[in-house]
């Protein structure tokens, strides 16, 4: 898995996670499965081997940063949904 990937589902956990003795967050599944379709329909896979050359560490930046955005946009998305 891409590590740009990786850390949107860790915001996303972070954001939307729960304590132990609380219930499932359903908001948690839907944005992290919406994050993940998103950024392999724009960035052509979730796999860091395919997404990446081995020497080409300039790839890897622009990686993270459209990473973060799809994050963002996610976020906001989520933001419209969500009782006030």
């Amino acid at each position: 898995l891409c590590g740009a990937v990786a850390g949107g589902i860790i915001a996303l956990g972070y954001i939307y996670g729960r304590r132990p003795e609380e219930p499932r967050n359903p908001m948690l599944r839907n944005s992290c499965q919406d994050f993940c379709r998103q950024a392999e329909q724009e960035l052509g896979s979730l796999h860091c081997r395919v997404l990446r050359y081995p020497d080409d560490r300039e790839r890897c930046g622009i990686i993270v940063s459209k990473a973060a955005q799809i994050l963002w946009e996610q976020m906001n998305k989520d933001s419209e949904i969500l009782p006030s």
